[in-house]
């Protein structure tokens, strides 16, 4: 199902250490794989699976590891919904796919 990032928007600011950063999205539960990236110059991105489709996420204050505690900076949240599945062995000799749907906004990071 398609789906968009509702939380945050667009520009939203942030903390690096005081704030968390709740994540969203519509046309959850489904059995496919979500995939979480957080990135950006000013601080070590961020690499999470999310167990299941649950629609939210919450990268918690503190979790963000500053690169320079004195630097502001754009990230980008990334947003990927995997789906794997088989092709029927009646076509050729079968095999594997896989799906992917990728949402990305930007954010803005301060220390």
């Amino acid at each position: 199902a398609r789906f968009e990032i509702t939380v945050p928007s667009e520009g939203d600011t942030f903390s690096i250490l005081a704030d968390k950063i709740d994540i969203a999205w519509d046309n959850s539960g489904t059995d496919d794989e979500m995939h979480i990236m957080l990135s950006g110059d000013c601080f070590y991105g961020q690499n999470i699976t999310v167990d299941g489709d649950p629609g939210v996420y919450i990268i918690e204050a503190g979790i963000l590891e500053s690169i320079d505690e004195q630097q502001d900076c754009n990230g980008t949240l990334t947003l990927t919904r995997k789906r794997f599945g088989t092709i029927d062995e009646a076509y050729g000799e079968g095999g594997e796919f896989r799906a992917l749907q990728v949402r990305h906004i930007n954010i803005n990071l301060t220390p």
